[in-house]
C-alpha cells in the first residue's frame, strides 16, 4: 500500500490536473527536457487503418500510436485534434447510418488510447448532431475545446486550457466557423472573432501578471480565415488549423504567428516543439506502415483487429435490411456475358490491375466495406446490380457465396499488390477467374473493375451503340481515382498538395487501360 501510494505521488509531481468550470489546468513538469512535443492531427475522416489498395499506405491508429508513445519516452508530449475526426462526410447515407456511428465510436476510444487531450470538432463531427457529440464527451478521457460556443451549445466543453510546463504558460484556445456548418447547428456558435477578443481579454486581466505567455489557437475554419485570424490577434503564436486540408511542410508566417496544417486521414501527423524559438520548431511525420513497430507489443494491432471484425457484421447485417436499391430481374452485363462476343477487349482487360481489383478486398478482409467495394466492382447499389457485398454474383444454382469464396480461394491463387505483377500474370489469374466462374454456374459477376465501369451499354447494346465522350470516361475514372488514392495524377503545389488533375498523366493511364477497338 505504501508503494502505491508512493507511485500517486511522484504522478501528481510530474503531471497536476485541476478542472472546474472555468478553468482546465494541467502542470507539467520538464525534468530538464528541452523539448515538449505539441503533437497534432485533423481531418481524419474516420479512417481507422490505410485503406488496401493504396500504391503507397500511409496513416493508421496503429502508426499514430507507435509514433506518438515512441516521443512520449524521450520527452512530455501533448497531443490535440482540429476536427474532422469522427466521419467523412457531414451527411451519413442511410445505407452505413450504423456503421458510421460504430466506426465514430471506435475512433473516440483509439484517441483515448492515442492520449489525446484537446480536441476542436469539425462540421464533419456534428453528422450525426450535437447529442452524438454529447454521448462522446461524457465517455471518453479527451475535452472539447470550443471557445466560440454559443450559450445554447449543451456539449461539454472547455473555453480555454492553461498548461504550465517547468516556468512557461501555455494557453489553449479553440474555434470552429458557425458558417461551415448545416444551417439548423449554426446558432451552437458565435462569431470566432467576437468569442476570442472577449476571451483574450479576459484572459489578460486574469493572467496577466504571469511571464513566458504563449498562446495556441484549435482552428477549424480553414487557411484564408486563419490567415485573417492571425492578423487580428498577433497574440497567437502558433494556428493549428484544419478543414481546408492544406499540407504545409513549413509554417505560414503572419507576422510572429506561425500557421500550421497537416495532410488528411492521419498519413501525416504535425510536431511542434513548445520550447523550441528555431525555424525547424515545426515538421510533419509520415506515417508510414512501419511506424506502428516502434512499439512493441502495439495494443492498436488486436484493437484493430476486433473492430474490422466486429465492423464487417455490421455492415453484413445492414446491407441484409437494405436490399430495396436494385432491381435483381433487371440484370446489367458483367464481364462474363462480355466474354461471349469481345474476346479480344476482355483479354486486354485481363491484362489490367481492374481485372483483379476485388481480389485487393478479399485479401485485406475488406469484402463487406461499403466505402471500398463501390470502387471494385460494378453497379453497387444501382439498378440492375447489387445491394449486399454478399450478393456480388449470380448463378444458375443459387450458389452461396461462403462457398463461391472458400471455393474460389483454392482454385485461383492471386498474388498481391497486383500493380506490381507483370501483364502474362495478371491474364494468367484473370482467366483462372473467368473460368473459375463458367465452372461454377455463375451467370454474372459484379465485382473488378470492369466492362460497364466505363461503357453505357445495356443487354441491348448490339441495338444501341453510343460510344463515350473522353469527358464521360474521365468523370466516371476520377470517382474513384481521386488525388487521396491517387495523388501521382494529381499536380501539386509547392507544398506538395494536390491541386488539379494532370491531364498529360491521366490520358497515358487513360491509354493504359483502354481496350482494343471493335473490328
Amino acid at each position: 500500500m505504501k508503494k502505491i501510494l508512493i507511485f500517486f505521488l511522484l504522478m501528481s509531481c510530474s503531471r497536476f490536473v485541476k478542472m472546474t468550470d472555468e478553468t482546465f489546468y494541467e502542470e507539467i513538469e520538464t525534468n530538464n527536457s528541452k523539448t515538449i512535443h505539441l503533437v497534432f492531427s485533423h481531418n481524419i475522416n474516420g479512417e481507422t487503418h490505410p485503406c488496401g489498395c493504396r500504391q503507397f499506405p500511409l496513416g493508421g491508429f496503429e502508426q499514430a500510436y507507435g509514433h506518438i508513445m515512441s516521443l512520449k519516452k524521450v520527452a512530455p508530449l501533448i497531443y490535440v485534434d482540429t476536427g474532422d475526426t469522427f466521419f467523412e462526410t457531414t451527411k451519413i447515407p442511410n445505407f452505413i447510418l450504423k456503421s458510421s456511428r460504430y466506426k465514430a465510436k471506435k475512433i473516440a476510444e483509439a484517441l483515448d488510447m492515442l492520449d489525446l487531450k484537446l480536441m476542436t470538432p469539425g462540421d464533419q463531427d456534428f453528422a450525426l448532431g450535437e447529442s452524438f457529440l454529447k454521448e462522446i464527451a461524457q465517455k471518453h478521457d479527451f475535452k472539447f475545446l470550443i471557445t466560440n460556443a454559443s450559450k445554447k451549445l449543451q456539449l461539454p466543453h472547455q473555453k480555454f486550457f492553461h498548461l504550465k510546463v517547468g516556468k512557461k504558460n501555455f494557453f489553449f484556445l479553440g474555434v470552429l466557423r458557425p458558417d461551415l456548418l448545416n444551417h439548423e447547428l449554426r446558432s451552437l456558435f458565435v462569431s470566432p472573432k467576437t468569442a476570442l477578443k472577449k476571451q483574450l481579454e479576459s484572459l489578460k486581466n486574469k493572467y496577466g501578471h504571469l511571464k513566458n505567455k504563449s498562446f495556441i489557437l484549435l482552428s477549424h475554419s480553414g487557411l484564408d480565415y486563419d490567415k485573417n485570424l492571425a492578423k487580428l490577434f498577433p497574440t497567437f503564436d502558433w494556428i493549428i488549423g484544419s478543414h481546408s486540408q492544406s499540407f504545409m511542410r513549413f509554417s505560414y508566417d503572419v507576422g510572429q504567428t506561425k500557421l500550421v496544417q497537416v495532410l488528411s486521414r492521419n498519413h501525416y501527423l504535425g510536431e511542434i516543439n513548445l520550447l523550441s524559438k528555431k525555424e525547424d520548431a515545426y515538421h510533419l511525420v509520415e506515417m508510414r506502415d512501419e511506424v506502428k513497430n516502434k512499439i512493441q507489443p502495439n495494443p492498436m494491432t488486436p484493437w484493430l483487429q476486433n473492430y474490422k471484425k466486429e465492423y464487417d457484421k455490421i455492415n453484413l447485417a445492414q446491407q441484409a435490411t437494405d436490399m430495396a436499391m436494385t432491381n435483381e430481374a433487371k440484370t446489367i452485363p458483367t464481364y462474363i456475358s462480355c466474354s461471349d462476343c469481345h474476346d479480344k477487349q476482355v483479354e486486354f482487360w485481363q491484362s489490367t490491375a481492374h481485372s483483379l481489383a476485388l481480389s485487393t478486398l478479399l485479401n485485406a478482409n475488406e469484402m463487406n466495406n461499403p466505402q471500398c467495394i463501390k470502387c471494385h466492382s460494378v453497379g453497387f447499389r444501382k439498378e440492375g446490380g447489387f445491394a449486399a457485398t454478399q450478393k456480388f454474383f449470380k448463378s444458375e444454382n443459387d450458389f452461396d457465396t461462403q462457398k463461391y469464396l472458400k471455393e474460389f480461394k483454392k482454385a485461383v491463387k492471386i498474388n498481391h499488390p497486383v500493380r506490381k505483377l507483370s501483364s502474362s500474370q495478371r491474364t494468367q489469374m484473370a482467366k483462372d477467374w473467368l473460368k473459375f466462374d463458367k465452372d461454377h454456374g455463375i451467370t454474372a459477376n459484379y465485382g473488378n473493375v470492369q466492362c460497364l465501369n466505363c461503357h453505357n451499354q445495356t443487354a441491348d447494346h448490339p441495338f444501341e451503340i453510343q460510344p463515350e465522350s473522353k469527358d464521360q470516361f474521365k468523370n466516371k475514372c476520377l470517382n474513384c481515382h481521386t488525388a487521396d488514392q491517387s495523388p501521382k495524377w494529381y499536380d501539386k503545389d509547392s507544398n506538395g498538395l494536390a491541386t488539379s488533375l494532370n491531364e498529360k498523366y491521366f490520358a497515358k493511364k487513360l491509354k493504359e487501360v483502354s481496350c482494343p477497338k471493335i473490328e
